[in-house]
């Protein structure tokens, strides 16, 4: 998990724009006592920009039982960048 997070984050401080990375249910198996919940789906990493310069970026981790939307993702960069 580690090293995925690690070059997503790497991927997002270059490109300086959101980035979502899908179909992640097999690199993320749900832990034995959460079985019952959906898996991790997607990864997404967002910059966190100042006026000068990028200072660093928020990686969520997004389960649910279908892929990120476009306007899911919308609401979380509003939320984001708000």
């Amino acid at each position: 998990m580690k090293s995925i997070v690690k070059n997503h984050l790497k991927e997002v401080l270059k490109s300086y724009k959101p980035l979502v990375k899908e179909h992640l249910a097999a690199f993320f198996p749900a832990p034995k006592h959460m079985e019952t919940e959906p898996p991790i789906t997607s990864l997404i990493g967002a910059p966190l920009n100042s006026r000068e310069a990028t200072i660093g970026a928020i990686i969520l981790l997004y389960r649910s039982p279908e892929p990120l939307n476009p306007s899911g993702l919308r609401l979380l960069c509003g939320i984001l960048f708000y």
